[in-house]
């Protein structure tokens, strides 16, 4: 309307168009594709030896009653679990 208006011309408009820029052609990086599938195995691999020593722990932990033994002699739960969290966080 403004465009019209200033320039006396009724068939005044304004058009538009996109004009794709010249791009260089693709590579495939075959790294990044081994690499996403062999990843998430990897990772499988690197937490299953602390999981089992973890669960390996508790059940000879849970086979001796060494908990209930110390529960009996005044050690509280939180004692108890924050010293699992202290052995294997350092």
């Amino acid at each position: 309307m403004i465009l019209q208006e200033s320039s006396g011309l009724d068939t005044a408009s304004i058009s538009t168009m996109n004009v794709p820029l010249p791009t260089e052609n693709a590579s495939v990086d075959q790294f990044s594709t081994i690499l996403s599938g062999l990843f998430p195995f990897f990772l499988v691999l690197i937490y299953m030896g602390p999981i089992y020593t973890t669960v390996y722990g508790l059940v000879i932990e849970k086979e001796q009653r060494s908990k209930e033994s110390m529960r009996m002699m005044g050690m509280t739960d939180l004692s108890y679990w924050l010293s699992w969290f202290s052995f294997y966080t350092l």
